[in-house]
């Protein structure tokens, strides 16, 4: 059994978001927090203040990872390695070491 508080705030000053605070009956394990009606919880966390920035950092950008945020990407905008592509031998059926370009 976990005790549950609702949390409201703002985020860049239009956007109501409203949060759900979790503790378990010890107290010790920390707060963990999460969006209302899904089953997903973040954390633990010392305390709810912490839960409730980490929230508040999740709403506003999309992640928590500090190298994208000090990057100012948006983890939308993060591009991924190109694919590198390597033909299948045709007698041994393995991947060959020569890369296809393009």
């Amino acid at each position: 059994m976990s005790i549950t508080k609702k949390v409201q705030f703002t985020v860049n000053k239009t956007k109501d978001i409203i949060i759900d605070l979790h503790y378990t009956n010890d107290y010790s394990k920390g707060v963990f927090w999460s969006y209302p009606n899904t089953k997903t919880n973040v954390g633990p966390f010392k305390d709810e203040h912490i839960a409730i920035h980490d929230a508040k950092v999740y709403s506003t950008y999309g992640t928590t990872d500090k190298e994208l945020l000090k990057s100012g990407k948006k983890p939308w905008e993060h591009v991924a390695a190109p694919v590198v592509k390597y033909p299948i031998n045709p007698v041994t059926r393995l991947r060959t070491k020569e890369r296809i370009d393009g």
